[in-house]
């Protein structure tokens, strides 16, 4: 009752509306936040912008009357949050801890904090696959679990149906239209898509929720293959009964489901090998920082080192198949987007592509939080 979807967001945060706002700003209410139809035609928050609900107001781009073309804009969802911390004085995984723990989500979801400490809820809650699944579930049934109706449905049947249509959005992304927070999606679903292919994807008429969790963002077409994957192999494979048991079948899906990591393709060696092993090569000022470089082969790993911001790092670059895991040398952000102070657990592989081209991965394994 703290909350309605029509509460005008610049009387929520008074504190951060500029002097002589455009109307528009004034207009702008929490549904439309939630339908990403807001008054900015894109996102103002980058890792060193101090506080991101400010800048949400600050934002000296073109307005527009909220709440009727849908721009994809994680800083809405950003406000959002920050309305929820503001009025509850939580954290918004803490606030919704009591129907966590209904929905027997562990303890291990988690949500990185923006540069100003409130939630990254744009692009940093962390959940297992089975965890988002009882969410997805949860959602699936329109806020019902066990015969309990724990978030009023009428408010869950609008965030799950569209809303507003998105295919004129100037992102670029165009789907079956909108709701709140939620993406619809073709044939009677609807979705959380998030970046790299991390999907919750639900359709009440066949009571079906599948996820993925994963970062698919270097393989070209990822995203497009597994969402053409689900609908053709899986939605449009669906029956009312029960198929009956198949070990041959089981077995094969059991020995598919074993997770690998994408090797490039190429040579193990190359006469350049021998040109290049041990050179020291110094660079032309570059926006990266990197002064030099020389590459150390032996039989099945080329070592990198460099210098960089004036501190010398290295890594293995293991040639052909993925080699034991290390650490990354150089410090990114863990529990904080701003913060660089977590080195992530990588394994590597390369090829030669080419004669003269070494081409090579390095993938964070994990998060050691």
């Amino acid at each position: 009752g703290r909350l309605s979807v029509n509460d005008k967001v610049a009387e929520i945060f008074p504190e951060y509306i500029p002097e002589n706002p455009s109307p528009y700003i004034l207009k702008a209410t929490v549904r439309d936040c939630l339908m990403m139809a807001v008054f900015n035609e894109t996102g103002c928050y980058d890792w060193d912008t101090p506080d991101w609900v400010k800048c949400f107001f600050d934002n000296d781009t073109y307005k527009q009357m909220p709440g009727t073309v849908f721009h994809y804009d994680t800083n809405a969802t950003v406000v959002l949050a920050g309305i929820v911390e503001k009025l509850t004085g939580k954290k918004v995984l803490e606030y919704m801890r009591p129907l966590l723990d209904e929905l027997g989500i562990s303890k291990d979801i988690w949500c990185v904090q923006s540069p100003d400490e409130r939630s990254w809820t744009g692009s940093g809650i962390l959940a297992t696959p089975r965890d988002l699944a009882r969410f997805g579930l949860f959602c699936l049934k329109r806020g019902e679990w066990n015969g309990k109706q724990l978030v009023d449905r009428e408010y869950m049947m609008q965030a799950t149906t569209k809303q507003i249509g998105n295919f004129v959005a100037h992102s670029g992304i165009r789907t079956s239209g909108y709701g709140y927070q939620f993406w619809m999606q073709p044939e009677g679903g609807f979705s959380c898509s998030g970046m790299g292919s991390q999907y919750a994807l639900m359709y009440p008429e066949q009571d079906l929720v599948v996820i993925t969790t994963a970062d698919a963002q270097g393989l070209k077409n990822a995203e497009d293959f597994i969402r053409e994957s689900f609908l053709k192999n899986i939605l449009h494979g669906c029956q009312a009964e029960a198929l009956p048991e198949n070990p041959e079948a089981q077995a094969a899906l059991a020995e598919a489901s074993v997770l690998h990591l994408p090797k490039i393709e190429g040579e193990l060696s190359s006469p350049w090998v021998e040109k290049v092993n041990g050179v020291k090569y110094t660079f032309d000022d570059n926006r990266w920082g990197f002064k030099w470089m020389k590459l150390d082969f032996t039989a099945d790993c080329c070592t990198l080192t460099y210098e960089k911001h004036d501190q010398v790092d290295s890594f293995p670059l293991y040639i052909g198949e993925f080699g034991p895991t290390f650490l990354f040398p150089e410090k990114a952000a863990g529990k904080r987007i701003d913060i660089l102070d977590t080195n992530y657990r990588c394994v590597s592989q390369g090829a030669w592509d080419m004669e003269n081209t070494l081409v090579g991965n390095v993938f964070a394994v994990d998060n050691n939080l």
